[in-house]
């Protein structure tokens, strides 16, 4: 066997041990990745960032129990586990609120902002007495005619009207004009 010259030996082992460099450095990404990852999956799982406060905006106290009770946001739960969108579609199901938004901080703390109707008109309809706001969703039931009118007074006759639903919506349009009147024709 013949003997190799020294500097094609000493290239073959420089390539050899470059080749063992990066399978090396390529099994350190692989490790450190995974390490972070664990550790990320670790934390966002621990109480440093899991729900310890959830905050109503928007309403008063009544109101801030129901939507709390409604949104049913378990303390301890992770933050990143939270499903702000099925929270606000729970909560919209409320015929007061208008619109909501959810959002988390990662302070523990779950912020829910709401919007509320507001009430336009005062709905006559079989007897019932019902607060419509401008869309046209009945917001309350109002056991008799009030003694002061804040409203106007918009006449209809709406089968098993309940509380959440809305008018008809040929009654849109008398809903809105009754809105819109001066104070001085009430």
């Amino acid at each position: 066997m013949a003997d190799i010259d020294p500097r094609i030996q000493e290239r073959r082992i420089e390539i050899i041990r470059a080749k063992g460099k990066k399978r090396l450095r390529r099994l350190l990404m692989v490790v450190l990745l995974a390490l972070f990852a664990s550790a990320a999956v670790l934390i966002s799982k621990s109480s440093l960032l899991d729900v310890n406060e959830v905050v109503v905006i928007g309403v008063d106290s009544e109101l801030e129990e129901l939507i709390v009770t409604v949104a049913n946001i378990p303390k301890s739960k992770p933050l990143l586990e939270i499903d702000t969108q099925a929270i606000s579609t729970r909560i919209k199901k409320i015929p007061s609120v208008k619109s909501v938004k959810v959002s988390r901080s990662f302070g523990g703390k779950v912020t829910v902002s709401v919007t509320l109707r507001k009430p336009s008109v005062l709905l006559s309809n079989s007897g019932q007495w019902f607060l419509i706001d401008l869309e046209g969703r009945a917001l309350e039931r109002v056991p008799e005619l009030p003694s002061t009118l804040e409203y106007p007074i918009v006449e209809g006759n709406f089968n098993d009207l309940k509380v959440g639903e809305w008018v008809p919506e040929q009654a849109l349009f008398a809903i809105e004009l009754a809105a819109n009147l001066p104070p001085v024709l009430l």
